[in-house]
């Protein structure tokens, strides 16, 4: 069998979580089984539909990787295909015109029979009672096909084998499938994936939780593959036993099963999605990780070597792109010392004074290639404690807020290398004025 599945959303808003969730299991479906991925814009609801929003969901798609074959369908472009369609089932019995609109009804043969029968590729054997189906619309007053209509003629006429969609789907199944068998189609393999929910079980609201892939994931710092393979586990394991939880689109296209696609609702949790993208994040090279941060958002001015560094020791600390400018406003200008103490908890504020004081001596008298390399500056601030019979808390704790006014920060070294002896010094010595402020209004 030649493999065959698409993706098919409706431009009526940005890319949705669920959506592509829905995209990457058609796509890993086609090439772990070497067929094809086809994208179908549903665009025939004409108030809703936008341009905007179907740019929205091509870049989020190619955002992703998710590249598709063939040409795009619209099915706007394609609305004498289903009127011709719908006639057809006017002339052979199988629907009617009711007030402008064609309804489709039960084929006659059908009425002895209590249930429509399926199997779910995900969810196993499916019965639906047909008295539970009535009559409905598969072509509206306008001229528009209703989704039932559309989306089994497409589906025929670009020969897909395998229908992988949304949970919310799986009651349309019987009524394609009523379609299909009046029409004279193929039926094709179904698979209805689980529902993402929030931690308490709620449906996700486009309203009010995060499930826009443009302006609530790219937007705000998140990287392509972690959100593949965040999404690629909603729902999906590796079978076997395995443990793996980090996954290349590469590796993803090699192991995908969709035997191993659960039934259950998957919960979408945010702090899990921070968990890879901090692990992709750190997996970045400097060099790539800066020229990535060019492209996300305005740095501040600085030479390429000042922003390196300063990518260098703040990149395993980062969660998201977008957290870069908001922890390294220090490295680019002066903070006042207001944010965190000068004095170690578990430190005085003489044994602070000595300490910063022995420090800045020290950092003063080290060769010039000292401040080439973070562990020497580590190795001139650890002999700083030995020779002035301090504790690490009395020189380490005074010179790292000195530096960045932050209690949580690179290591004091880290910071060192990347300001420089000229502007380490001059925040060093600004340090030591604020504790003589100190010792005078102590």
């Amino acid at each position: 069998m030649n493999i065959r599945v698409r993706i098919a959303p409706s431009p009526t808003g940005p890319l949705h979580i669920g959506t592509a969730r829905t995209a990457l299991f058609n796509y890993l479906f086609a090439r772990t089984n070497n067929g094809k991925f086809l994208l179908r814009i549903e665009d025939t609801d004409r108030t809703r539909s936008t341009e905007a929003f179907e740019k929205d969901i091509l870049t989020g798609l190619k955002w992703l990787g998710l590249q598709w074959d063939e040409e795009i369908v619209h099915q706007s472009k394609r609305l004498e295909v289903y009127q011709k369609v719908a006639d057809s089932l006017v002339k052979a019995g199988h629907a009617y015109q009711k007030e402008g609109a064609t309804y489709f009804r039960i084929p006659p043969h059908l009425e002895n029979r209590s249930t429509v029968l399926f199997t779910d590729l995900v969810r196993g054997a499916m019965a639906f009672e047909l008295k539970d189906i009535i009559d409905f619309v598969i072509m509206k007053s306008d001229g528009h096909p209703t989704y039932h209509l559309a989306v089994v003629v497409d589906d025929q006429e670009t020969r897909i084998t395998h229908v992988i969609r949304g949970e919310d789907h799986l009651t349309n199944a019987p009524k394609h499938i009523l379609l299909q068998h009046a029409l004279g189609y193929a039926v094709p393999y179904y698979a209805h994936l689980p529902l993402i929910v929030n931690k308490d079980r709620t449906k996700m609201s486009k309203r009010r939780d995060p499930v826009s892939v443009s302006r609530d994931f790219r937007d705000q710092g998140y990287l392509p593959e972690a959100m593949l393979n965040f999404i690629a586990l909603l729902g999906w394991n590796p079978g076997g036993g395995s443990e793996q939880e980090f996954f290349t689109l590469a590796e993803l296209e090699k192991a995908f099963q969709i035997e191993h696609v659960g039934g259950s609702p998957s919960v979408f949790e945010p702090t899990r999605l921070d968990f890879f993208n901090a692990h992709y994040l750190r997996a970045r090279t400097p060099t790539a990780l800066l020229a990535q941060l060019k492209v996300f958002t305005k740095l501040p001015e600085a030479t390429d070597e000042f922003l390196l560094r300063v990518v260098t020791v703040v990149k395993d600390r980062l969660i998201t792109l977008s957290d870069f400018v908001r922890f390294t406003a220090y490295f680019f200008k002066t903070p006042p010392l207001t944010k965190a103490p000068l004095v170690f908890h578990k430190s005085t504020l003489a044994d602070s004074f000595r300490g910063l004081s022995a420090a800045i001596e020290a950092l003063e008298k080290a060769p010039a290639d000292t401040w080439e390399s973070i562990d020497a500056l580590n190795h001139v601030l650890a002999e700083t404690v030995k020779r002035a019979t301090l504790n690490n808390g009395d020189v380490f704790w005074p010179v790292r807020v000195a530096l960045s006014a932050e209690s949580a920060s690179p290591s004091p070294a880290e910071l060192l290398w990347v300001l420089g002896k000229i502007e380490s010094l001059k925040r060093l010595k600004e340090g030591i004025r604020a504790l003589e402020k100190q010792t005078r209004l102590g």
